[in-house]
């Protein structure tokens, strides 16, 4: 509870580290259901908020449990000292009426719910799967089975990001006890490469808008059939993940007017490639061929032409 201890560990804490650029607070690890529930947490969480002076953000952690997403974080909702959720996902804690376990269902459920609730809440992945210093998608030690730094990407990273969640964290083989962080360095390139790209769009006026997206193909594993997703700011920019690109589908434009430019981004370099094209709204359009490795993962921006935005 909050006692006296606590008021000076917390009140420590905010002492010695809220200087720090970009720092947020967590405050419980796994235990909204199991052992803190949000009675006991919530006055945290306004202690804390009341001895920070920067006003950091602050979040609870839980897994994703089968009983649903409601049952963990809904009384969480729109409380005034709590910014975020920090999520566990686990590819089996699904609704049975989903038409597949993608993370957007759950990202979009949360959305509406917190927004509803009146404060829409930043949303973190937080320990997905142990990552391994490998490309290896075949790899099967991960945490919760599946692993590998491909599957991460394609399934988790993008998907997360254009889903409309926040940032995602992600759990290294070797835990507290690795000293040299340097093998791990094609995942920390892979999600740099994200985060570089959700850089140059405007991710705070999009929303989930995977609906528009049809005749895509899945990438499959594990049982898993992994879509594409679209985040949009609709009639001025799409942003489109596609797991697997040997079939990119149609985007419904229909409800735009003008054109726009076409650009593909390559997730494995961090690169735009290929050609600009110009595309005209008003209809489907096909998304046509990424530049090359038709069979891997691409992601597509299509943007309102530069003479036609305001």
């Amino acid at each position: 509870t909050l006692g006296t201890e606590r008021k000076l560990f917390y009140r420590e804490l905010a002492a010695r580290f809220s200087h720090v650029n970009g720092l947020m607070w967590n405050i419980c690890e796994e235990g909204i259901a199991s052992f803190n529930p949000p009675s006991i947490m919530k006055p945290f969480a306004d202690y804390l908020r009341s001895v920070d002076p920067y006003d950091h953000p602050i979040g609870v952690h839980n897994w994703i449990k089968e009983d649903g997403i409601d049952v963990v974080f809904a009384d969480f909702y729109n409380h005034p000292s709590i910014d975020y959720l920090s999520i566990q996902y686990r590819s089996s804690y699904v609704r049975p009426d989903y038409r597949d376990p993608r993370l957007i269902h759950m990202l979009a459920d949360l959305r509406a719910a917190t927004a509803s609730a009146g404060k829409p809440l930043a949303l973190m992945s937080d320990e997905f799967e142990r990552v391994l210093p490998t490309d290896d998608e075949s790899n099967k030690l991960g945490l919760f089975s599946t692993g590998g730094m491909k599957w991460h990407r394609k399934a988790h990273l993008w998907q997360w990001y254009l889903g409309g969640g926040a940032g995602v964290e992600f759990i290294v083989d070797s835990l507290l006890n690795t000293h040299d962080f340097r093998h791990y360095e094609p995942l920390w390139r892979s999600t740099r490469y994200a985060r570089n790209f959700m850089d140059q769009i405007p991710f705070g006026e999009m929303v989930p808008s995977h609906h528009l997206l049809a005749g895509e193909s899945s990438y499959d594993k594990s049982k898993l059939k992994i879509s594409g997703v679209v985040l949009a700011k609709p009639g001025e920019i799409y942003a489109i993940q596609l797991p697997n690109s040997r079939r990119t589908g149609t985007l419904d434009l229909s409800g735009a007017s003008g054109s726009f430019t076409q650009r593909w981004y390559n997730p494995r370099t961090g690169n735009f490639e290929g050609a600009t094209t110009t595309i005209a709204g008003g209809r489907n359009v096909a998304l046509g061929t990424p530049p090359s490795a038709s069979s891997e993962d691409w992601v597509v921006l299509i943007e309102k032409s530069p003479a036609q935005r305001p």
